[in-house]
């Protein structure tokens, strides 16, 4: 494999990034690397930081999943929420290496941050 093998992912991963702050300035975007490898990718659209920034949220669960999809391989976090009418709707989503604590940590204290949430509330369940 070249450099560019390993590099191009990111490439790929900070247009993606810069495409959806310009169709959507007001949402919450965060990419990380380290030595142009990968890390993880948060993102959470604007008009729901809107709706929910404002009380609005009445429950918020959070989980994960593994997945094959090419350009989401590998971990998805992804936190939906209840609005007061029971509507389900889709949060924040995340594309993390593996699924780690420390990473659980990071998705729980930037949606907190995101939504302006008091509280974080981090329930990790063994898969069975």
């Amino acid at each position: 494999c070249t450099a560019l093998h390993y590099i191009a992912p990111i490439l790929n991963y900070e247009r993606y990034v810069c495409h959806l702050k310009l169709l959507d300035p007001d949402g919450s975007y965060e990419l990380q690397s380290a030595n142009q490898v990968f890390e993880r990718l948060y993102f959470a659209p604007g008009y729901i930081k809107s709706n929910f920034q404002n009380g609005n949220m009445e429950s918020r669960f959070v989980d994960g999943m593994f997945t094959r999809v090419p350009y989401f391989k590998d971990t998805l976090f992804i936190a939906i929420a209840l609005d007061s009418n029971r509507n389900v709707h889709c949060l924040a989503v995340s594309k993390v290496l593996n699924e780690t604590k420390d990473l659980w940590i990071w998705f729980e204290k930037i949606s907190n941050v995101t939504f302006r949430l008091r509280k974080m509330y981090l329930v990790i369940t063994p898969r069975s």
